[in-house]
């Protein structure tokens, strides 16, 4: 049973809530542009809100990054969701309507009562990945506190679901609901982190915002987590790929170069499950240089990566495979082992070819096959590449360094939120 002051304490923030006219639920922040040179001495004090996934690398990272740099982060958290992600086709149907809209009734309702123990208002309200159905709730309290509503939106629900894995048909219920589900975050929101500015492009033309509303900020990785071990490489030259088996990562491509390359000495090790698993072991089937692991706990990753000579990046042919840069190719270089992608326009925002990072030609097992072979022949461009790699690593993308760019600003939002 609640105390008698906390009990006070909702009541009277519901008083407050009450007390206050509509129009004030739609007032938006008034952005400063430039960085206002002052170094913010009190600490920032930041609420995490939302049904976010805690173990996703995109919340560790950030959330790590804002504590590291001094600010206070409350996470006002309910975990709604297991594994890293929503898994929405578990809600396809009427059925599965009502069991969503169950499951965010009760993540709702704890949300709101953690929120109201607040005592003393953050100066900013940001919203974890995966947060858009969480913005409706975060845009009240936001309102209610008067200060800015920022939401990490990472990826497009609908163009994940619906056009990128095909989870979703178009013109369903479902997708309609996705779209607007994006479209409200989006809209709702004060401003919106994406991964690159690509990404941004893609999701300011597709559903009709500014581009000024976003800012890119790199996934990362954590080094406590992902980091090089110190141990000996197996004694087949090995090609390691990791990770959901999702149509981005292109897996035929990466089955098709194994088949190439069955006479040359290079073995493929897949780690890891997920949506086209079952139809990747088919397509490897007879391939002697091939071997599934299937799941591997993530705190044996670090070593396993290390062990292989070259770590997979992504190859799909999806639109989106050309705009994002994926988690597993910032915890291969977070592991000083060289990482083979496929060359796109997001990969070259921040990396270079054959110095932190070796492209080849996306969705082309052949090209993928040549890129192998060539880092198979020179142990020299591999070390190269792996070692710049890493010190890409170190210099843009651990949580300090990510952290203190999203509290840089944070902080010129701060007291620019008006009546």
């Amino acid at each position: 049973m609640l105390d008698t002051e906390a009990q006070s304490r909702r009541f009277s923030w519901l008083n407050k809530f009450q007390s206050k006219n509509s129009a004030f639920f739609i007032q938006k922040v008034n952005f400063i542009d430039k960085d206002t040179g002052d170094d913010n001495i009190q600490i920032m004090k930041i609420c995490y809100l939302g049904t976010y996934s805690k173990e996703y690398i995109r919340n560790r990272v950030i959330i790590k990054g804002l504590m590291t740099n001094g600010a206070e982060v409350i996470q006002c958290h309910y975990p709604m969701w297991t594994g890293v992600e929503p898994r929405i086709g578990q809600f396809k149907g009427i059925i599965g309507f009502l069991r969503l809209g169950t499951k965010f009734l009760v993540a709702y309702i704890n949300l709101f009562f953690k929120a109201l123990e607040i005592q003393n208002k953050p100066d900013v309200l940001l919203v974890g990945y995966t947060g858009h159905f969480d913005i409706p709730l975060a845009f009240l309290f936001s309102r209610l506190w008067r200060i800015p509503l920022v939401f990490d939106f990472h990826v497009s629900l609908w163009d994940t679901f619906v056009k990128d894995r095909m989870l979703v048909k178009k013109g369903s219920l479902m997708e309609k609901l996705l779209r607007f589900v994006d479209r409200t975050s989006i809209r709702l929101s004060d401003l919106l982190f994406l991964d690159t500015d690509h990404h941004i492009e893609f999701v300011a033309n597709e559903f009709k915002v500014e581009k000024k509303k976003f800012r890119r900020f790199w996934v990362g990785e954590d080094p406590e987590l992902f980091h090089p071990v110190n141990t000996k490489k197996f004694k087949e030259f090995t090609v390691i790929y990791f990770g959901g088996f999702i149509p981005l990562h292109g897996m035929e491509v990466i089955v098709e170069a194994a088949r190439r390359l069955q006479k040359k000495d290079i073995k493929f090790i897949f780690a890891g499950k997920g949506q086209l698993f079952e139809k990747t072991v088919r397509m490897a089937e007879g391939l002697k240089n091939v071997e599934f692991l299937g799941w591997v706990a993530p705190e044996k990753l670090p070593e396993l990566i290390s062990r292989s000579h070259v770590c997979l990046g992504i190859f799909g042919k999806t639109d989106k495979a050309r705009r994002v840069i994926p988690n597993k190719l910032y915890e291969g270089i977070a592991c000083a082992i060289p990482v083979v992608t496929g060359d796109t326009p997001a990969i070259r925002e921040v990396f270079k070819h054959r110095k932190n990072i070796f492209l080849c030609e996306i969705g082309s097992g052949e090209s993928l096959a040549d890129a192998l072979l060539e880092l198979k022949r020179d142990g020299k461009l591999r070390k190269e590449i792996g070692l710049n790699g890493y010190r890409l690593f170190k210099s843009e993308f651990t949580p300090d360094r990510i952290g203190a760019e999203v509290l840089k600003e944070l902080k010129k939002l701060k007291g620019g939120y008006h009546d």
